[in-house]
């Protein structure tokens, strides 16, 4: 399934949806996985997930005085200063506040969260859900109608 194909469908499996005209924004609260959230510390984080199995410290950081990058199984996080800035999800362990893992049709995130902000790239569609309050996002990759990762974002820019 290409990506116009994957937000027709979108689009037809929820006719609601197509009727809004503001993708839904979301409290900050619930832009979270596994209880971690834009803003966490490595101490948190670490905490949550358990040790990295690779730790790469950023050798050229752009936006902070020291970036680091931390992966776990099915997981990578992004630090600026300590605090966590990007967090990419790729297994169905972890779940959001609402119930969202990676595996999900993408019109359940859609009936969890309402109408999104659309983006379509390279065979992959973006459900992308902003915060009300920060330059934060919740964003679900999705291809061929299914989750496969899910996305932590904070805009620097």
């Amino acid at each position: 399934m290409n990506s116009l194909s994957a937000l027709l469908a979108i689009l037809l499996m929820a006719p609601a949806m197509a009727q809004q005209t503001e993708p839904v924004r979301l409290a900050d609260g619930q832009i979270r996985l596994a209880s971690v959230q834009i803003g966490s510390s490595q101490k948190e984080v670490t905490h949550r997930f358990g040790r990295p199995i690779q730790k790469n410290p950023i050798a050229d950081p752009m936006f902070c005085n020291s970036e680091i990058e931390l992966k776990y199984k099915g997981i990578r996080t992004y630090f600026c200063d300590k605090s966590l800035v990007n967090l990419v999800c790729t297994v169905r362990k972890y779940a959001t506040p609402a119930g969202a893992r990676v595996g999900m049709e993408s019109s359940q995130v859609i009936a969890l969260y309402g109408h999104p902000e659309i983006l379509s790239k390279d065979n992959q569609t973006e459900l992308i859900y902003r915060s009300l309050t920060s330059e934060t996002a919740l964003v679900f990759h999705v291809e061929n109608g299914k989750v496969n990762s899910i996305e932590l974002w904070c805009d620097f820019t």
